[in-house]
């Protein structure tokens, strides 16, 4: 099964708290859980990370891959 690592960045933490009016009311943690309840129908292994900490980001995507792992990156703004 190929795992795909989900790395969030800055400040996703606070979904759902952070002017909700903008971003709306889904925090992160239900992010995280869709995510995890949707890959195995896609046949992933989902492993969903999120830091405040671009250093600590970045340590995760450089930890040395297996054969069968991907990594998606949200967009720091």
């Amino acid at each position: 099964m190929t795992t795909v690592n989900v790395i969030n960045s800055a400040n996703l933490g606070r979904l759902g708290r952070r002017q909700p009016e903008v971003y709306g009311a889904t925090t992160h943690d239900d992010l995280v859980a869709l995510i995890e309840r949707e890959a195995p129908e896609l046949g992933l292994k989902a492993v969903v990370r999120q830091s405040d900490s671009e250093a600590e980001s970045l340590d995760w995507i450089h930890q040395p891959p297996t054969p069968a792992s991907r990594w998606c990156s949200t967009p720091v703004r």
